[in-house]
């Protein structure tokens, strides 16, 4: 009689390098395509099933890595199964956007403890290389990924990207090959990542994996067909241990209560977890005409978003027009080299005031001129402390990539920047380079500036 195969299902998790990226988004080639092929030749009495999904732009912290998790583990549960592999990929865009290493870990960790719990292995992957060889971009990207590799966990595997693949160890002629627009790959180069990750998923699958845990009365290891050897002591030390850890888990939570309504506030600030309707009764929509003439707001066509930069004090309210779409791509690749040429110039002068040469600051696509983004201070009377900081300039390309290119929202839009409780700029975003004609407001403060 032929045995039955395994099962074995694998999702393969991530943002845009999990997703296949390339080419602007206009097309994708996940690297699952290489490693479900690698799989099926390397473990013929299982069933393969490998599922990918990848969020290009998605970020650990403020994004939506964790409900998209959540919603995968559900599914799963549902239908009773269990997932057996997450290959796990995040903290890459995080970089991008300036957090740091040390913050997007501990979300790491919560999201693959998650995973942990549902009794799912992690093949986590360490963030990939970039054109970007600046030593700062270096010392964040080496942090998070020493990090990343001495995490410890009975199920918990990585795969050195990182190392695997390195921008200034290759040739340029391999370069051209495999790498697309210097962060995302072509897909000769999606297809070098599958066979890395290939190899080390067949390492531990194929030759098992054992666990020094030592116990009370016996030591368990996992043979090579990954059958635990169960014995009497070991059951009786197990329930023990599930005995006592259910009583933590029971009681844990009201101390925890008690003990923080008697310390200080939290370590980090509250992040908001998505976009929020603004009635906007302090901006007359008139204004925001005056904004953006190439693209009359009509009621029936406008929709108002406001958007607090995580990590900042920066809050953007959107008016999103839907008449005129901008192509996405376009949109992103003009937020994208922009992100790039601002961080080059904080990193090495620092924050300031924008200059008066810079006020408006503007931008477009340089290779089709048609995305036009134009931002621009309100400081009445020459009071410098009401003008946009360069920082603040990256605080809002933020939000232009998370509420716009992120969520397919990529029309034509006027938008104004809050930083706390004071107006500081108004923009637009346009297929067409109009100026900005007006102030949103002859009142920009709502509260002291500081």
């Amino acid at each position: 009689m032929m045995a039955q195969k395994q099962e074995l299902r694998v999702l393969c998790f991530g943002a845009s390098i999990t997703a296949g990226f390339h080419s602007w988004g206009l097309r994708h080639h996940p690297y699952a395509n290489r490693l479900k092929d690698r799989l099926h030749a390397g473990l013929p009495s299982h069933n393969i099933e490998v599922e990918v999904d990848g969020l290009s732009g998605d970020r650990v912290i403020g994004g939506e890595y964790l409900s998209r998790l959540r919603r995968h583990f559900n599914a799963t549960a549902g239908k009773n199964e269990r997932l057996d592999w997450l290959i796990f990929q995040g903290g890459g865009n995080d970089l991008v956007w300036g957090q740091e290493p040390a913050a997007i870990f501990d979300v790491l960790n919560t999201l693959w403890k998650i995973s942990f719990q549902q009794g799912t292995k992690v093949m986590a992957l360490t963030v990939t290389d970039t054109n970007d060889q600046r030593p700062q971009t270096r010392e964040s990207y080496t942090k998070l990924n020493e990090l990343i590799k001495a995490y410890q966990h009975e199920n918990f595997f990585v795969a050195d990207l990182f190392s695997k693949i390195q921008y200034a160890k290759t040739s340029s002629e391999m370069r051209k090959a495999i790498w697309d627009d210097g962060l995302h790959f072509k897909p000769a180069g999606y297809d070098m990542i599958g066979d890395a990750i290939a190899d080390r998923l067949l390492e531990v699958i194929e030759t098992g994996y054992r666990i020094s845990q030592t116990l009370p009365y016996k030591r368990l290891t996992l043979l090579l067909n990954g059958t635990p050897r169960i014995t009497w002591e070991y059951q009786v030390t197990m329930l023990a241990l599930h005995t006592m850890t259910r009583l933590i888990m029971l009681y844990f939570p009201l101390l925890w209560m008690s003990a923080t309504n008697l310390i200080a506030k939290p370590l980090h600030p509250p992040i908001d977890d998505g976009l929020i309707d603004a009635p906007l009764d302090h901006i007359a929509h008139d204004q925001f005409k005056r904004i953006l003439p190439s693209t009359p707001l009509a009621i029936g066509d406008k929709h108002i978003y406001n958007y607090h930069v995580p990590g900042s004090t920066i809050t953007v309210y959107f008016i999103i027009d839907t008449t005129d779409r901008i192509e996405r791509g376009t949109m992103g690749r003009a937020l994208f080299y922009e992100r790039q040429r601002l961080q080059r110039r904080l990193d090495d002068k620092g924050n300031a005031w924008l200059r008066v040469q810079d006020d408006p600051y503007k931008f477009y696509d340089r290779v089709t001129g048609k995305c036009m983004i134009e931002m621009k201070s309100i400081h009445p009377g020459g009071n410098d402390g009401l003008r946009l900081t360069y920082r603040g300039v990256l605080d809002v390309l933020q939000a232009l990539w998370d509420v716009m290119y992120f969520k397919h929202r990529t029309y034509e839009a006027a938008f104004q920047v809050e930083n706390g409780t004071y107006l500081v700029a108004i923009g637009k975003v346009a297929v067409n380079n109009v100026p900005i004609v007006a102030p949103l407001t002859t009142n920009p403060g709502r509260g002291t500036y500081t």
